[in-house]
């Protein structure tokens, strides 16, 4: 499924600057048992890893007034992973900032948080010279059925407006596995979730359905 991904990002300063509580700070809020692990990469070259960037975490609490109900942020190290732990349920939302020295432009991205989930992330820096909209993305395989397991590589082709050929962001939903900045999925857990890749302002939601090995 295809979407165009609206200016809702806005709000994010907001609610990073007015939150009821931090994962920092020991604010009232308690912590959950979902985590969030990722990697960022430089979305003309996904083999290089983009060390120091800072990630910025906020759980939206839903409702009529969105309220980021707790924050935390940290830097990628060399191999440009990250690592949230015990985080609560709800919409994580995730703000990228590259480091200094790098022309990049803020990397944004959301995922829905259940329980004991972990939420695998590959999220890429898109140059700062390129706009957000008018960008393109196809995505094949449309829906994925694999085995605990068995990898599937997802290939996606995106270009920015200007005409740059980039590798997306990949965020999977559901805790059933893992994914690479290249786009191969490694399933770890039984069960459905979706993988969505984004690039500029387009994005793809795949279905995913985790069996068991015969």
């Amino acid at each position: 499924m295809m979407r165009v991904l609206r200016s809702c990002w806005l709000w994010l300063p907001l609610l990073l600057a007015g939150c009821g509580g931090s994962a920092l700070t020991g604010g009232g809020i308690p912590s959950g048992r979902a985590q969030i692990e990722g990697v960022v990469v430089d979305a003309l070259d996904p083999d290089r890893p983009v060390a120091d960037a800072e990630v910025t975490l906020a759980i939206i609490l839903g409702g009529e007034t969105r309220t980021a109900l707790f924050t935390a942020e940290t830097r990628t190290d060399a191999a440009g992973a990250f690592l949230f732990r015990n985080t609560p349920e709800g919409e994580a939302i995730l703000r990228v900032t590259p480091p200094r020295g790098m022309h990049g432009r803020p990397t944004l991205a959301s995922v829905r948080l259940r329980g004991g989930d972990t939420a695998s992330l590959a999220l890429a820096i898109e140059p700062d010279a390129a706009t957000a909209t008018g960008a393109t993305l196809t995505v094949i395989p449309e829906r994925i059925e694999t085995t605990l397991g068995t990898p599937v590589t997802v290939a996606a082709t995106a270009m920015l407006a200007n005409g740059q050929t980039v590798r997306p962001s990949w965020v999977v939903e559901g805790g059933i596995g893992n994914i690479t900045p290249q786009g191969r999925f490694v399933p770890r857990r039984i069960g459905s979730g979706q993988i969505r890749v984004r690039a500029g302002d387009r994005e793809v939601v795949v279905p995913v359905v985790v069996a068991e090995r015969e």
